[in-house]
């Protein structure tokens, strides 16, 4: 979320629950940011790990680097440090 008039793109990283990442692990390739690119979307897919699965750190773990790189502005930016907004779609 910005408000940007023209940002250069639209980052999208979708968090899907490992059972259903491995079962269509396949189709999701498409859904991968090179296919995207050139509409302006940058798309990561995170196969999402509970608690008790022996990778749950590791997932937990690259979630606080999603955070880190997606939750604000670069030092290149003109507001270096300030909040980006976020949207949150949970579908169940």
């Amino acid at each position: 979320m910005t408000q940007k008039l023209n940002p250069k793109d639209i980052d999208i990283v979708s968090f899907i629950p490992s059972y259903l990442f491995r079962k269509f692990e396949k189709r999701l390739d498409y859904y991968w940011t090179d296919n995207w690119e050139k509409e302006g979307i940058d798309a990561y897919l995170v196969e999402l790990y509970m608690g008790q699965h022996p990778r749950f750190f590791e997932y937990e773990s690259n979630l606080e680097n999603w955070r880190k790189l997606y939750t604000s502005t670069k030092a290149k930016d003109n507001f270096v440090g300030a909040n980006k907004g976020f949207l949150i779609v949970r579908i169940k």
